[in-house]
């Protein structure tokens, strides 16, 4: 009786391994796209850090700015022409990387609202 077992085990082994070997070349080809989604998740990433490369302050960009020989007036009367993060997000905006923000409205923006008063009795 264990005989036949065995047998029957060495059957159902056999089949198995063969299945194994029928099922190979879809399992290369998903090897293969792996491969291929790795190697182009690579490339994208090389180029995502060769453009924020590219988005550095340069030297030509820095003939825009002025010296102070060339400025008129003191330099505590110069306002600012921008603030780095603000102008980084605006540019963000319209290039549509990310969507701004309806901000809440203050209490000042209504200037004809019913102010709060509370009334202590004496």
């Amino acid at each position: 009786h264990n005989m036949l077992l065995s047998e029957y085990d060495k059957k159902n082994l056999e089949k198995q391994f063969l299945q194994s070997i029928d099922k190979l070349p879809k399992i290369l080809s998903e090897i293969e796209k792996e491969e291929k989604m790795n190697e182009i998740n690579r490339e994208i990433k090389l180029l995502k850090k060769q453009k924020r490369n590219e988005d550095v302050f340069t030297y030509e960009d820095a003939a825009i700015i002025p010296l102070s020989d060339e400025l008129s007036g003191s330099l505590r009367l110069l306002k600012p022409k921008g603030v780095p993060i603000k102008e980084q997000a605006r540019v963000m905006q319209t290039n549509g990387m990310i969507v701004p923000k309806k901000r809440k409205a203050k209490r000042y923006d209504k200037p004809h609202a019913m102010k709060r008063v509370v009334w202590i009795p004496k």
